[in-house]
């Protein structure tokens, strides 16, 4: 499965990558929203994981705007942080599943066949 990951923090990002490529996965890891926006038309991922709290733009942020341009993959939204209801509601309604870091490695792969099957229509939110 082709994965975009947007991690700012290097060790968290290069031990993501370390895990998804041992599982077979081919991972384009970025460090920020704005260069996982720009990127993401070439790389054309299967996957989008993203950081909520980024050093430019936050995770939802990046989520909302490619659904907004009807280009959001199956996606799964990162934090370390206590997301507020409202925004674990808005990453569910952009189809994004949200997992609480530190990630349990069984949660992550858990995590991913789920996300990389659902349709286009689920993720464009049409039915």
């Amino acid at each position: 499965m082709k994965i975009l990951l947007a991690e700012d923090d290097p060790a968290s990002r290069e031990a993501l990558v370390g895990l998804l490529e041992c599982e077979g996965h081919e991972v384009i890891s970025v460090e920020r929203g704005d260069e996982a926006l720009a990127v993401l038309a070439d790389v054309n991922p299967e996957v989008l994981i993203v950081d909520y709290r980024l050093p430019d733009i936050n995770g939802l942020d990046v989520l909302s705007e490619l659904h907004a341009a009807r280009r959001l993959p199956p996606a799964i939204l990162m934090s370390a942080y206590v997301l507020s209801d409202r925004v674990r509601a808005v990453a569910g309604a952009l189809a994004a599943r949200v997992l609480r870091k530190p990630i349990a490695v069984t949660e992550l792969l858990g995590a991913l066949p789920r996300a990389g099957t659902l349709s286009l229509r689920e993720v464009r939110g049409r039915p």
